[in-house]
């Protein structure tokens, strides 16, 4: 009980609050993108395959722009960095889309990919340095990583899980083959998360 009254007390301030519901809301696309544009690149080419690769393009462009977008936002803030995110990332997005529609080259597909996981917001990073300016007690610091934490394990992982009911029903993935899956789809949700 003593440890929710923290969390009650780091609530409690509202610019803190209205901080954290916009830091959820901007997270969403984490637990969907990737999924999203292996099931885009899939259902254009026929092929996982190629699907695939885009989704690891994406998540490469993602992986290997991190630390140069940390130091950014170490020596002059995030404000710059969130705001050019938040027009590069659905702009890549977008592109994305379209290339794939229109039978692009995998090539540049891939670059768009890689484009959208270099531009993704990087709230998380920005909630963190956000949390050390606001809270200058060191509990309450704790307090707000660990409420930060919760909302990163559990909002991330709900839109996939919805995404993975909705491929089961839609694609029959419970057919027999070398991917076969049981016809229980919470049983098959989590092995295709497992996988993912």
């Amino acid at each position: 009980m003593v440890f929710l009254a923290r969390y009650s007390a780091l609530l409690a301030r509202p610019h803190l609050r209205r901080a954290l519901v916009a830091s959820v809301i901007g997270r969403l696309p984490i637990g969907i993108t990737g999924l999203s544009i292996l099931l885009l690149g899939q259902a254009a080419s026929g092929s996982f395959v190629r699907g695939g690769a885009a989704s690891a393009a994406y998540v490469i462009g993602l992986a290997s722009v991190a630390p140069l977008v940390g130091r950014i936002i170490d020596r002059a803030g995030p404000r710059g960095v969130l705001i050019g995110s938040a027009f590069a990332f659905p702009a890549a997005l977008a592109f994305l889309v379209l290339a794939v529609q229109g039978e692009a080259s995998p090539v540049l597909t891939y670059a768009l990919a890689f484009a959208a996981g270099a531009s993704f917001p990087p709230i998380t990073v920005c909630m963190r340095t956000f949390f050390r300016r606001e809270l200058g007690e060191e509990s309450m610091l704790a307090v707000a990583y660990s409420l930060e934490s919760v909302l990163i394990e559990t909002h991330g992982d709900a839109p996939r899980i919805g995404k993975v009911r909705f491929i089961d029903q839609r694609l029959h993935l419970d057919q027999q083959g070398p991917c076969a899956f049981p016809r229980d789809h919470d049983h098959a949700a989590r092995h295709l998360l497992l996988v993912l």
